[in-house]
């Protein structure tokens, strides 16, 4: 039984109730259900920002070290490298994996991992995302381990009551730029200028694009608004092709049953282009394992969007909906391909027109629909589930990770590093003094943060 601590930032960020995402959920349960003892963190709510892995001021980073050091874990996953402290590479000295959640151009603290790169391994689900891995980090060979696809979804026996589902956001993550050409068009006065910088934009974000996000977003963002704004590019472009392509096939959808789950503040948006999106929008919370479980296998048809970065390899929901008892329809992959080589050929769609004809043919032959749906079940119990890679990362680490009875899952407790204030009688006043506690509530830690710290 190994000691695993898995950090991660959740994309469900509008519930009082937190929620890891799907595929974290599974795999921390995965990981507990093959014997290990798992210490989760949620890092939303602890960060001070998603790309920096510094937690907020009202938590005690001490606290939060001796939490870490305590657990003393055997192995750190990491999402994208983000982390519950800033030099967890200091203070531990197990492997750390980091599970590509998106492009590396997303990753936290890229120094760090360049500083420690020998006690980083990558778990990496495309070859382009193991390339840029590759380019931007030098790592050895051994270091990198080709992950693929998991989930921990389950098929369940329920009335198929839904023609079409789709799970996720309308990313419309552009607000930035439409402050920069705002920004533009009130302090530069010279028209043909406004049109040199907008030609500029568009080369970069086609550059960006065509180079399938494993570069910078080469633009000057800081003569007319915000240099911070470099800070977001990427992922602002990633957004645009997102959701460009989101409108396009849902659009197509709309009059064949279709059902939308999702972030319940994008959703109003599609109004202004297509109210009919919005028409079809179910407010109902659809993100835990359980909640997608029943939408998928009570859905004829579920639906796969992929976004902008995903020219090779899958999103987390694809490996979930070909658990369940509904058919996938997603684009063309040749990812999808070689894993179903043996099994069944997927029908999948090139284009906004295709995905419509695919739809209305799955809708009309329930006997096609079986057929695909028990062929994509037996793939994803032969391949994806986290059993499988948990393997591959227990040769490549050498950290036992399967075998042994149930291990136990401890979700990290934000309010036990909130920093303590103390009130304080002065000896020359009547006034109280309030000030935060620096003394954190075992002296024990300071030695092994200190004994790791020097090596």
């Amino acid at each position: 039984m190994s000691r695993v601590l898995l950090a991660a930032y959740s994309n469900v960020t509008w519930t009082s109730t937190k929620y890891h995402d799907g595929f974290t959920e599974g795999f921390a349960r995965a990981l507990k259900r093959s014997g290990n003892e798992v210490l989760i963190f949620h890092l939303n709510g602890l960060l001070a920002e998603q790309f920096s892995n510094k937690p907020k001021d009202k938590f005690d980073g001490m606290l939060i070290k001796e939490t870490i050091a305590n657990f003393d874990p055997d192995l750190i996953i990491t999402f994208n490298n983000s982390m519950p402290c800033e030099d967890i590479a200091e203070i531990t000295d197990c492997p750390i994996a980091i599970y590509s959640a998106d492009t590396p151009a997303l990753y936290a603290d890229k120094e760090r991992i360049k500083k420690y790169i020998d006690r980083y391994y990558f778990l990496n689900g495309s070859r382009i995302i193991a390339g840029d891995v590759e380019e931007r980090f030098s790592p050895s060979s051994d270091r990198m381990i080709f992950f693929g696809h998991a989930t921990d979804m389950r098929a369940a026996d329920l009335e198929q009551i839904n023609n079409i589902t789709y799970i996720g956001s309308m990313p419309n993550h552009s607000y930035a730029f439409i402050n920069f050409f705002e920004q533009l068009n009130l302090m530069e006065p010279d028209d043909n200028k406004k049109n040199q910088v907008k030609n500029a934009f568009f080369r970069a974000l086609d550059d960006i694009g065509q180079n399938e996000f494993t570069k910078d977003f080469d633009f000057d963002f800081s003569k007319y608004y915000s240099s911070e704004m470099e800070n977001f590019a990427e992922f602002s472009a990633l957004c645009l092709y997102s959701c460009k392509n989101k409108f396009e096939i849902l659009s197509r959808l709309t009059d064949l049953g279709l059902k939308i789950h999702g972030f319940p503040w994008s959703w109003p948006y599609a109004m202004q282009f297509n109210f009919d999106l919005f028409r079809h929008f179910d407010y109902r919370l659809s993100v835990s394992i359980d909640q997608n479980s029943i939408n998928f296998n009570s859905s004829k048809i579920s639906l796969n969007m992929p976004n902008a970065t995903q020219k090779e390899g899958l999103s987390w929901r694809v490996t979930d909906i070909l658990a369940t008892n509904s058919v996938l329809l997603t684009k063309k992959s040749d990812t999808l391909a070689e894993m179903f080589r043996g099994y069944v050929e997927l029908p999948t769609y090139e284009s906004a027109a295709e995905a419509r004809d695919l739809a209305i043919q799955l809708l009309n032959e329930p006997s096609w629909r079986r057929d695909l749906s028990a062929a994509s079940q037996q793939m994803i119990n032969d391949k994806c589930r986290f059993e499988h890679k948990f393997k591959l990362i227990q040769e490549a680490t050498g950290v036992k990770l399967l075998g042994g009875r149930e291990g136990h899952l401890i979700e990290f407790d934000e309010s036990a590093v909130i920093r303590h204030i103390l009130v304080q009688e002065p000896s020359n006043t009547d006034d109280p003094i309030v000030h935060a506690d620096p003394f954190p509530r075992s002296q024990g830690i300071f030695a092994r943060i200190k004994r790791l710290m020097s090596k």
